[in-house]
């Protein structure tokens, strides 16, 4: 009888162990998240190009509406004085 309550307690320890690592790791995910967007994100508020989303917006038209040969060339249909494509061809896939 002796031996099952040890046995008894070890597998509540473990839980226990488990159930802790798992609500720390939860909790510092959150929190990490929480210090992330207090602060505000490349180029917010600075028109015309409004920061990040704004750049991947642009960089979709670009990839889905031109052919790849003219991606990295200027032209009017792809300024890239406005936001060129600044990453290898085969990553816009």
């Amino acid at each position: 009888l002796r031996q099952t309550d040890r046995l008894a307690r070890q597998v509540n320890v473990g839980v226990y162990m488990r159930s802790t690592a798992t609500t720390t790791t939860i909790a510092a995910a959150v929190l990490l998240r929480a210090c992330v967007s207090l602060h505000g994100y490349s180029g917010e508020g600075v028109p015309p190009m409004y920061g990040d989303f704004e750049a991947q917006r642009h960089w979709m038209e670009v990839t889905v509406n031109l052919p790849a040969e003219r991606w990295y060339v200027h032209g009017p249909d792809n300024d890239l004085q406005y936001w060129g494509l600044d990453y290898p061809p085969l990553s816009a896939h």
